[in-house]
């Protein structure tokens, strides 16, 4: 499981909030599916938080 832009996901900060989506997936599809979201998320202008 990842954010939607592949980066792990962070619960040893004080804030926990996931802002940027999650992606789970069987692992071996993970990178093709990071990949496939990464035109539409430029194209609805999200970016890195």
């Amino acid at each position: 499981m990842t954010d939607l832009f592949g980066l792990p996901l962070g619960y040893n900060n004080a804030d926990v909030q996931n802002r940027n989506g999650l992606v789970a997936s069987n692992g071996a599809a993970h990178e093709i599916i990071i990949e496939n979201l990464a035109p539409l998320l430029h194209e609805f202008g999200r970016i890195r938080v």
